[in-house]
């Protein structure tokens, strides 16, 4: 059996000769643009209603928080498929928490005003979906982002939890192939990017 060559566009989309997947990935892509545009209309409905910025500030976090766990839930259980034994658990995971961590350390610092929330580097961080639930709502509580800025990184959120996801379903195929071993980065890769006929 003859696979196409690496990276061809029919190789990548052949799961959409199948009325089904059509169906099922035609869904997604409603469900997760319908989830994004009702938090962006309850955000401005919200704010319109009431013109208080604290509701429209609880609305984002609420928004935010949910779609950071999300993020990070799909990376945690993609790195919990890597492993066979609880030891080692905390080297596979160390990497995601010291990301997130340091994203909370930077947004509690610009909060409480350490680090300016106007400087451009916590800006463009601010839109990173990693560091995005932290610290966008520092640049919205001091006043530095609007709510199209918060729509803005919901919507990038949105687009890195489907890549995630994707990534996740592939490195945690290649975990299961590999149980048992301890795989490393370039054994794990090939495993979970290898073309399946």
């Amino acid at each position: 059996m003859s696979t196409p060559a690496n990276g061809s566009v029919a190789f990548m989309l052949r799961a959409l000769r199948y009325p089904n997947y059509r169906l099922f990935f035609g869904g997604q892509i409603v469900s997760l643009a319908g989830t994004w545009i009702t938090a962006t209309a309850t955000s401005w409905l919200v704010y319109r209603l009431t013109g208080s910025a604290l509701l429209l500030g609880l609305v984002a976090f609420a928004v935010l928080f949910v779609l950071g766990f999300l993020l990070y839930a799909v990376l945690y259980a993609a790195a919990g498929s890597l492993v066979s034994r609880m030891e080692d658990i905390n080297s596979v995971v160390a990497p995601m928490t010291m990301v997130g961590m340091a994203g909370y350390l930077v947004a509690v610092y610009t909060s409480s005003g350490l680090i300016p929330a106007d400087a451009g580097w916590v800006v463009v961080l601010s839109y990173v979906p990693f560091v995005s639930p932290y610290l966008m709502l520092s640049r919205f509580a001091t006043g530095m982002a609007g709510p199209l800025d918060l729509a803005l990184a919901s919507a990038l959120l949105v687009v890195a939890i489907v890549a995630c996801l994707w990534v996740a379903a592939r490195i945690y195929a290649a975990g299961v192939l590999t149980y048992g071993q301890k795989p490393g980065a370039r054994a794990l890769f090939t495993a979970a990017f290898a073309h399946r006929g």
